[in-house]
Parts: C-alpha cells; sequence; structure tokens
C-alpha cells in the first residue's frame, strides 16, 4: 500500500516538474519565490501584486499502530491584489482509514503590517474562514470558523533568520479554539538551496499539548518555481510519530 502511494507521488512530482519547467522557460527574472511551506511557520512575505502563486506538497503521515495519513496533495493558492495583501485558499485532499476525503476548504487573505527595523521584527497578519466539510459535503452548521496567526521574522545575518507565529484555530467539529505557536531557524546554504529546523505545536483546553520537530530543505529552481522535501516527528504522546513530504511550488503573472 505505502509503496503503491509512494510511487504515484513520485509520478506526480517528476510530472509536474517536467509540465512547470516548460511554462518557465521564458520566466521573467525578479525576487525569488518566498513559500509558506514546507515548514509550520507561515511567511511574513506576500506574493507580488497580479501574481498567483500555487503551492502544492504531498505528505505521508504516521500516527500510530500502522495507521497512516496521506496528503495527495494538499495546495495553497495565492494571489497578489497589492504589493503588501494576498488572497488565500487551501485545498486538501486525503486519505485515512481507507477513505478519500475533501478537507475543509480554507479562505482568507495575508497582509504585510510593518517592516523590519533593528530588533523589531516584519510582522504580517493572517486570516482565515474554514468553510467546513464533512465525508465531502458541505456541513450545513457552522459552515464558516475563523483561524489566525501573526507571523514574524528577524535577520540574523544576510543569510540566517528566525521566524514564529502565534495564532489560534477552532476545530470544526467542536468549536472548541486551539492555540497555535510555531518556532524556525532558516538558513541559505548557497544561492539555490536553503534548510530550516523547526519546532512547533498546538494546545487546547483541557488536553494534551501536541508539540513536535521537523526540519527540510529546499531548492530553488528558477526564482518563480521552487522544490522542497522536509520530514518530522512528534515530542509529545498524541502527536504523529512522524511525517515525510514533498512539494514544488510556483508561480505566473495573470
Amino acid at each position: 500500500m505505502i509503496r503503491s502511494i509512494s510511487f504515484k507521488i513520485i509520478h506526480w512530482f517528476i510530472f509536474s516538474l517536467l509540465h512547470i519547467n516548460v511554462l518557465y522557460v521564458f520566466a521573467q527574472t525578479m525576487d525569488p519565490i518566498q513559500l509558506d511551506r514546507p515548514d509550520q511557520t507561515e511567511t511574513v512575505y506576500t506574493v507580488p501584486k497580479k501574481y498567483l502563486q500555487v503551492e502544492n506538497g504531498f505528505r505521508i503521515e504516521h500516527i500510530g499502530k500502522n495507521k497512516y495519513v496521506y496528503d495527495f496533495p494538499s495546495a495553497l493558492w495565492k494571489y497578489g491584489i497589492t504589493h503588501k495583501t494576498e488572497l488565500r485558499l487551501i485545498t486538501d485532499l486525503a486519505k485515512e482509514d481507507g477513505k478519500t476525503l475533501l478537507r475543509p476548504l480554507s479562505i482568507g487573505f495575508k497582509t504585510a503590517l510593518t517592516e523590519e527595523k533593528g530588533f523589531l521584527p516584519k510582522i504580517s497578519f493572517i486570516g482565515h474562514l474554514i468553510w467546513n466539510v464533512k465525508e465531502g459535503k458541505f456541513s450545513r452548521s457552522s459552515i464558516f470558523i475563523p483561524k489566525f496567526r501573526f507571523t514574524f521574522q528577524n535577520s540574523i545575518s544576510e543569510n540566517a533568520s528566525i521566524g514564529y507565529n502565534m495564532g489560534m484555530e477552532w476545530n470544526p467539529e467542536n468549536s472548541v479554539p486551539t492555540y497555535i505557536y510555531t518556532i524556525a531557524y532558516g538558513h541559505s546554504i548557497t544561492k539555490r538551496i536553503a534548510a530550516y529546523i523547526e519546532t512547533y505545536g498546538f494546545y487546547a483546553r483541557n488536553a494534551n499539548a501536541d508539540s513536535r520537530l521537523d526540519a527540510g530543505v529546499t531548492y530553488l529552481i528558477t526564482s518563480d518555481l521552487m522544490m522542497d522535501l522536509s520530514s518530522g516527528m512528534g515530542l509529545s504522546e498524541i502527536a504523529p510519530k512522524y511525517f515525510f513530504a514533498l512539494g514544488i511550488s510556483f508561480r505566473t503573472k495573470l
């Protein structure tokens, strides 16, 4: 089963890479693409005005007792409406317990608030409304559920930075709030290769903390095209045992 899913993931990944490379033969040179993936720490940067950016990823997560969850793929669609604000849509197709599921859709925006000045970080705000879906159908109750986070970034040097997020989201099933934190150290190894290490977690009232650790690398193919590979593990009892993820992301002007 895992081998079959892995083969499909690799096949999709190679096909997407070849297809997108053709689209970008005549790509315009500009500042390199900035992603919200593969880490959980959302970037402070927004998509340039009038650009569409799509961040695709496959993920295999082991949650214990020979039980796995597959994302194939999850996609974050972003469009820059100004130089500081982007619109966002998250679509996520998953397989769990032998069932293929359309997870709740998220519709929202990101906007830049402040620029980095000395010790003061660059700050952005992300807000989403979850469009609730159950078993592939839109729910008639609690249709829209909010989630938000503030994103921060401090530069350490020309090639290193620390990013961190704080926010809240509500469970579509019971509307219980969950608090989110992330902190990631990122380092540019070369002009094309970067790596990160990160810790993050979720905390809800009357529940044990869900703490995790992950790391990954990104490879910039062109200024508008990037690949990523990451892996992580749970640090607390209720967290998933481990996960592996790979992705490919691109942007284009509309």
